[in-house]
């Protein structure tokens, strides 16, 4: 990892510089948006690029695509990621007449993984100060299994029927694994009148991460013989807490999926913390 402090006129250079070079992705958090910043620097990013910016709800100018409106009571933030660099500090993406030589920002030029993480952790700061709930689930959040688990990436190529057994922890089970123990073993409580349906649902078995949401009450669900442990369960509902955060800000819920996957939101990065990676910096 990289570290600089841009100090002045040093973040215009660089952050001039990153946009005319991006390859692959934009996010600009900026809690006062200039409208001259705004068009001149999206119509430098190639088309190809997936970006996406970021202002506060008060700000006088309020772009009509791809920008998140953030309550003014909860962000003054200013945070860009161009490509794998992180550029946080005071400096708004409104260019000022004279430049002002007290405002200074930090480059973090990193891997993709752990710039991601960054965004996200910052993302999720956000979203827990914010009210916001991690259920009912954006319906939209279910467009990620088609192409897999976003907690773990197992592969689920469809939804299929569940059923819990409340004498037995109420996690879910398939109707399929609940019938091949034969009403012996573990399963010796799951007698007819005890099985209740939770109908058609995304989920991962014990072979992947043992998340699932429901499709029809659109409900964090968890497998009953091998549940995650409390930390993981937490973050994971972090992260549907702060796609719940995007999808309901953007202009579309979808957009949020887009978001996620271009961002590389998706995999282990819930269950990350930037703690792990302080040993970088040192």
């Amino acid at each position: 990892m990289r570290i600089k402090l841009l100090y002045g006129n040093e973040f215009w250079e660089t952050f001039n510089e990153l946009i005319k070079n991006v390859k692959e992705r934009v996010f600009i958090a900026s809690a006062y948006l200039g409208k001259t910043d705004y068009v001149n620097y999206k119509n430098l990013i190639p088309s190809n690029v997936f970006w996406y910016f970021a202002c506060r709800s008060d700000n006088n100018f309020k772009p009509k695509d791809r920008c998140v409106l953030i309550d003014k009571n909860y962000f003054h933030g200013k945070i860009y990621l161009i490509d794998n660099c992180i550029i946080l500090g005071s400096q708004n993406l409104y260019t000022p007449q004279i430049v002002r030589q007290g405002e200074f920002s930090v480059l973090f030029e990193t891997d993709k993984f752990t710039s991601s993480l960054i965004l996200y952790q910052a993302l999720l700061k956000i979203a827990k100060q914010l009210p916001i709930i991690e259920e009912p689930v954006n319906e939209a959040f279910l467009n990620f299994y088609i192409k897999g688990c976003p907690f773990c990436n197992n592969d689920i190529a469809e939804p299929f029927s569940i059923i819990t057994c409340p004498e037995y922890g109420g996690g879910f089970v398939s109707e399929e694994d609940c019938s091949s123990y034969g009403g012996t073993g573990a399963c010796k409580y799951c007698i007819a009148e005890n099985r209740e349906s939770l109908g058609e649902c995304y989920c991962c078995d014990h072979s992947g991460c043992g998340f699932g949401i429901s499709i029809d009450k659109l409900s964090f669900i968890y497998h009953t013989f091998d549940p995650p442990d409390r930390i993981r369960e937490e973050r994971a509902r972090e992260f549907v807490r702060t796609f719940n955060f995007l999808a309901k800000y953007m202009k579309k819920s979808e957009d949020a999926v887009d978001f996620f996957y271009s961002l590389g939101f998706i995999g282990k990065i819930y269950n990350a913390r930037i703690e792990t990676f302080e040993w970088q910096i040192k």
